[in-house]
């Protein structure tokens, strides 16, 4: 009789370390969060810069007009002219007027000018203008991303004074790009409308590549400077 009891607690017990292996195999591993954490900083992304922590939107903001926008203001050239080198020989006017960071990359350069608008491009959320610079004729020269999603990283790649080797590794240096795309949706691009300007005349500059070619301009100022025409 003995024995039968024992072998029906051994039974139970069994049962028992199953249901608990059961319950646990359901639970969630949770991360502990101090309850004083600073929520200030909570979206911001930390990159090392010369040798530095900072986060990286506070550092584009601080170089944005000092460093960012007084560089391409000083070295911006009349998109006529050099729209006018390309279609001569693109490479001779890279030589000229462009910027190439290394072997194999597309030149790219930076530009001002004045143009209107002959469409207006949003059916994804890389949306874009198509624009006919003066003269005018009515056919489309050059292509203006207006986001909200920016693509490539022709700003980034064409500023004199910082590049990968400032940054703790390439992915930060990526993230620096993209941080400043989203600089330029906030600073301007997201205050126009844009389907309501489609035959205005605007102010532009800005840094293009070509791509298939087709020129596609990531502008760093938008400005509408006339009605329809």
């Amino acid at each position: 009789m003995k024995l039968k009891n024992d072998f029906s607690k051994l039974i139970l017990l069994i049962l028992l370390l199953a249901c608990s292996m059961m319950v646990l195999s359901s639970c969630r591993l949770w991360t502990v969060v101090e309850l004083n954490k600073d929520s200030s900083s909570e979206n911001e992304i930390i990159v090392t810069i010369d040798g530095e922590e900072r986060g990286l939107e506070s550092y584009v903001d601080s170089i944005w007009n000092d460093k960012i926008i007084s560089y391409i203001n000083k070295e911006a050239i009349d998109v006529n002219l050099v729209i006018k080198e390309i279609d001569k020989n693109l490479d001779a006017a890279g030589e000229k007027y462009g910027i190439k960071e290394a072997a194999g990359k597309p030149w790219k350069f930076i530009v001002k000018g004045k143009g209107k608008i002959l469409s207006v491009n949003t059916e994804s959320r890389n949306g874009t203008i198509d624009v006919d610079i003066e003269p005018y004729d009515g056919k489309k020269d050059l292509k203006i991303q207006i986001g909200p999603v920016i693509r490539g990283s022709s700003i980034r790649d064409s500023l004199n004074y910082i590049s990968f080797n400032n940054f703790g590794n390439q992915i930060e240096y990526a993230k620096f790009s993209t941080e400043i795309n989203n600089k330029i949706n906030k600073e301007f691009l997201q205050n126009i409308n844009f389907e309501e300007l489609e035959g205005s005349v605007i102010d532009f500059q800005g840094i293009f590549v070509v791509q298939s070619s087709e020129i596609v301009l990531t502008p760093v100022k938008i400005e509408v400077i006339g009605g329809r025409k």
